[in-house]
């Protein structure tokens, strides 16, 4: 910059330069399966949170070190805090085309439609990659139009908690525990993603059951498909696909 009365300068345009192995879980991201719950995937969806350019507080140091006197008001972070508002702002987004969808089926949405991710750096090795990211990178534009969405209501998660032995006050002061109430386990609620636990080098036999609705007015085929992850030395089948419709 030449020094001058009214000095002048030019930012120029990047280049964005793709990187084939993106986007891949960071090292310090928490895994599952959950303690409380093994039978429910966690994480569910996973979001961009490395070197994000965010809102700070102008009165705390920007670094960590001491001697450190500067105020800004943003600054670059890393961290579950900065995929969150990624996942809240997608799930604002798809809600601008369906006001009238819960919580569940906007959360269904982003997990349905989510985007596989290429790990490598998970800690559990090559069989817990699911453990690492869920389903997969949020895709907003997709889950604006998932095709199907998997409805929770707040009764069925009361009812999983009272069968987890979780009492009244630990839930919430409105609801309760009644007796004879009908208790739901982990591989009943009616989540998005599947999982459960098979015995090793033995036969088994097991049924999970969902119910889905359409998210559009349209009709259109359904078409299920099983991908088996990289790790299965089985061959699987899809036996059946039962669907029983229902006016509304």
């Amino acid at each position: 910059m030449v020094l001058r009365r009214n000095p002048q300068g030019r930012i120029v345009k990047g280049e964005t330069v793709p990187d084939p192995t993106s986007p891949v879980t960071a090292s310090f991201s928490s895994s599952g399966p959950s303690v409380m719950t093994p039978d429910i995937m966690k994480p569910d969806v996973s979001a961009p949170g490395i070197d994000i350019l965010a809102a700070y507080p102008p009165d705390v140091p920007p670094t960590k070190g001491g001697g450190d006197d500067r105020s800004v008001r943003f600054n670059v972070l890393s961290g579950t805090s900065m995929s969150c508002p990624h996942v809240a702002g997608a799930a604002a987004y798809v809600k601008t085309f369906h006001p009238d969808w819960s919580s569940s089926a906007v959360k269904s949405a982003l997990m349905t439609t989510a985007s596989k991710i290429r790990d490598t750096t998970t800690k559990g090795g090559p069989s817990g990659l699911e453990f690492s990211y869920g389903s997969g990178q949020i895709n907003p534009l997709k889950a604006a139009n998932p095709g199907l969405i998997y409805e929770i209501t707040k009764d069925d998660y009361v009812n999983l908690l009272c069968s987890l032995g979780f009492d009244v006050r630990s839930i919430d002061r409105n609801s309760t525990c009644p007796k004879g109430a009908k208790s739901i386990t982990e591989a009943e609620l009616n989540y998005p993603s599947l999982i459960f636990k098979a015995p090793v080098s033995k036969p088994f036999k097991l049924a999970l059951n969902r119910t889905a609705q359409m998210s559009g007015l349209q009709p259109r085929p359904i078409r299920p498909k099983l991908l088996a992850p990289p790790t299965s030395t089985s061959l699987w089948f899809l036996r059946s696909f039962p669907l029983s419709p229902s006016p509304r």
